[in-house]
């Protein structure tokens, strides 16, 4: 039998632990440098643009965005695209 007094006790733990991570790393990130900041914006922002497109490319992957693909292709058979410059 499941002891749900086990569960959320850990599941509380857990957010407990995440939050303290995230405060770490907040507090972390306000005693850097500026010089070190911006090597830390910098990562950061390619960072983000790498899990964007590993999201869209298994978004793709997954057929998710077929429908949308289906549209442009009707719109453009049907003439509502320009072409452009």
């Amino acid at each position: 039998m499941i002891n749900v007094d086990v569960i959320a006790t850990t599941r509380q733990e857990r957010q407990t632990r995440q939050m303290s991570k995230l405060e770490e790393i907040e507090k972390a990130v306000q005693q850097l440098s500026s010089e070190e900041m911006d090597k830390f914006r910098l990562w950061f922002e390619e960072l983000q643009a790498d899990l964007f497109d590993a999201k869209i490319e298994a978004d793709i992957k997954a057929g998710k965005l077929d429908k949308h693909f289906d549209a442009a292709l009707a719109d453009h058979a049907a003439g509502k695209s320009i072409k452009l410059p």
